[in-house]
């Protein structure tokens, strides 16, 4: 199994022309993870590019939650599709780390 950055690169590249905000959103996280690294001058393990990713999906839920408060659902839904996606990529992976395979 590739690493979980490998596949939050594939995910976002498969969305870049269906949905380029989400793929953006997911590029997000490398971005932030290329930072971390050119800074720290290192590269960064997956568990902590994993927590880079679950940080983000929660920052995602936050602005969302706060756009409901303000009654702006444009806004709302594509920070939770964000959220769910970056969720649904760390379950994928803790699936592929429990069997074993990652």
């Amino acid at each position: 199994m590739s690493s979980f950055r490998e596949r939050l690169r594939q995910r976002s590249d498969e969305l870049r022309s269906t949905d380029p905000e989400l793929s953006s959103a997911l590029r997000s996280v490398d971005g932030l993870v290329w930072y971390g690294e050119e800074k720290e001058g290192w590269p960064w393990p997956d568990r902590q590019v994993r927590a880079v990713a679950a940080s983000r999906a929660q920052r995602h839920d936050d602005v969302a939650d706060l756009y409901a408060n303000a009654g702006d659902a444009a806004c709302e839904a594509p920070e939770r599709r964000a959220a769910a996606e970056l969720r649904a990529l760390l379950a994928e992976h803790a699936k592929t780390d429990e069997s074993g395979d990652g």
